[in-house]
């Protein structure tokens, strides 16, 4: 049999028994849609208290709320933080990070304006949400020149000029 020095033992049972986190967001990491909600909870182990959820950088980041529910901004604002926080005892916290993804919104056609064509060249209106001047329009699985009109924030347009 044979035997390990004492440094061993040691040092395997602190690897093994490492402290868990008193404070962790699940998830960790998500994605989001612009104005879309996602919910995070908070695990706390050997702490106790209310949850402070805040978003780093402020609400051009997005917002949550104490529930826990964080709501994406309607622009890409960069990288995104979402964190909770516990108070651990007198001027002492423990607090925990998630990374969230911003996501273009999701698009949905509403129109299409004329809703028939003939053979040849053609224009239509693509009237919907959720459009950006980078959204693409594709025939027959071929991207086709298409010129993104904001009419509103909430009704994009897009003008695909088919040859």
């Amino acid at each position: 049999m044979r035997r390990h020095p004492l440094w061993f033992y040691i040092f395997f049972n602190f690897v093994l028994c490492a402290a868990t986190p008193p404070v962790q967001i699940q998830p960790a990491k998500a994605s989001v849609r612009a104005g879309a909600a996602k919910t995070f909870t908070a695990m706390l182990t050997g702490v106790s208290g209310p949850v402070t959820w805040s978003v780093v950088g402020g609400n051009s980041f997005g917002t949550i709320t104490q529930a826990g529910v964080y709501t994406a901004p309607a622009a890409n604002p960069g990288a995104i933080t979402v964190r909770a926080t516990v108070a651990t005892g007198t001027n002492t916290t423990a607090s925990s990070d998630a990374a969230v993804t911003w996501l273009n919104p999701e698009p949905a056609i509403t129109s299409l304006s004329p809703s028939s064509v003939n053979v040849g060249t053609f224009t239509i209106a693509i009237n919907g949400t959720g459009f950006l001047a980078s959204s693409q329009v594709k025939l027959n699985g071929t991207a086709v020149t298409a010129q993104f009109i904001p009419r509103s924030a909430s009704k994009p347009r897009l003008r695909p000029l088919v040859p």
